[in-house]
This record gives C-alpha cells, structure tokens and sequence, in this order.
C-alpha cells in the first residue's frame, strides 16, 4: 500500500513479512516504521522520526518539514555524504565541478573534501544525488 502525507513528502508502505507500517522520517530522510516510540500528531497527521533529534527539531518548527517551500533557501536537498535531507542555507557546503553541495554537518563536508568522486554521482544531471 502506497501513500502521501498531506504534502506529499512521506512514502508509505506496508512490509508484508513484518506486518509494520515502514515510514519516511521527514526530517533526515530515514527509513522508520509506525512503531517507533518517537511520533507526533499534527493536523490530524502521524509523523515518525527516527531519533529524539529528529522528533525535537520537527516539533520546534515543523511549518519547515511541512510547509510548501517559499523560496529557493528552504528546497530539500541531500547530503551527499550521509543522505540526510538539508536546505541550501546549512552552514556547510562547498564548491566542487563548477556545482555547489551542501551539507549536514562539519564532518560530512571534510568527507567530501578528501574524496569527492566517492560521493559524486557523475549520471545526475543536477550532481547532487546520493551514490547508491
């Protein structure tokens, strides 16, 4: 079974083995089920994270995680490095191959820095995908 959540950024689906309702953490983009002890309702909706982080940063400002971007600063986009959803206004990001790549932490970044051809995907017309 296949579904969105109100905005249209949660994918859900069903493990027939486990019978658990697997989710999408809205935050940092990770894999979560319907059992995790980290939820929130809003609007009638059920968001899961993945850890208190992410359950704490959603409920600080979850109008950044829900809302329809308004400008180009708030698109979701992915760290490279880990896979973690961000916006083009981390604090961490830098210019490599004529493209800028963002990222979630410090560390990700001095990653990236010392091998980027081991995170670059070269078939993204963007480059800014996850290798796989």
């Amino acid at each position: 079974m296949f579904g969105k959540n109100l905005f249209g950024k949660n994918k859900n689906v069903t493990d027939n083995t486990t019978n658990k309702l697997e989710l999408k953490d809205i935050v940092c983009g990770m894999t979560v089920t319907d059992k995790s002890e980290h939820h929130i309702n809003l609007q009638s909706h059920d968001y899961y994270f993945c850890s208190s982080s992410c359950h704490d940063k959603f409920k600080t400002d979850p109008e950044q995680y829900v809302s329809p971007p308004d400008s180009s600063k708030n698109v979701q986009l992915k760290d490279p490095v880990c896979g973690m959803n961000i916006t083009a206004d981390s604090n961490f990001h830098l210019h490599h191959d004529n493209q800028e790549y963002y990222f979630c932490s410090q560390g990700c970044e001095d990653k990236f820095q010392s091998a980027p051809d081991e995170y670059v995907n070269l078939d993204d017309a963007a480059g800014h995908s996850v290798k796989k």
